[in-house]
């Protein structure tokens, strides 16, 4: 699980260092580079899925859906 909030753009002018990544919030790396060593650097970097662009819209809510927490059925959303 990453630990703190970042963001990172190392296509913009400069890049940007990886920050502090969000705590105990499951995340994905949404990314255009799909080399095996891109998805091996995102899964060490504590994402817990890494994806790539284009992404089929039903694969992107599936992977959300998976890294959801879950509830029961028996608590409705004002309860939480």
């Amino acid at each position: 699980m990453l630990e703190e909030k970042y963001a990172s753009d190392p296509d913009a002018p400069g890049g940007v260092e990886m920050g502090k990544p969000a705590r105990s919030m499951p995340a994905a790396a949404l990314t255009a580079y799909a080399r095996s060593q891109d998805r091996i650097t995102s899964l060490a970097s504590g994402f817990q899925m890494h994806l790539v662009k284009p992404i089929d819209p039903l694969e992107l809510i599936v992977a959300v859906a998976t890294q959801a927490p879950r509830r029961s059925m028996a608590t409705s959303p004002s309860e939480s």
